[in-house]
């Protein structure tokens, strides 16, 4: 089984359980989990993007490592995650 999150807009995001089905991996239905973080932080850049994770973890198709960048518009502070190949999620 896959998981996919999916950078939906500024504030939200949405993690799908994936199926194999016609010759790949869909999204199985509505999202397992959709959020939307509080109205002053925003995602400064991944939006419309998805990251896949594999069974084991792994991130599908990885090339590079993945950042991203969350901002609190009240104090101009931000905040980034990175997205390793291996599948590790660490806060920069």
């Amino acid at each position: 089984m896959h998981f996919r999150v999916e950078i939906s807009a500024s504030g939200e995001y949405a993690i799908y359980r994936m199926i194999e089905g016609g010759g790949g991996w869909v999204e199985d239905g509505d999202p397992q989990v959709e959020r939307t973080l509080p109205p002053t932080v925003l995602f400064s850049g991944g939006v419309g993007e998805g990251y896949e994770f594999n069974t084991r973890g792994f991130l599908v198709d990885p090339t590079v490592l993945q950042t991203l960048t969350l901002v609190d518009t009240t104090t101009g502070e931000s905040r980034t995650v990175d997205i390793w190949p291996s599948g590790q999620v660490v806060a920069g």
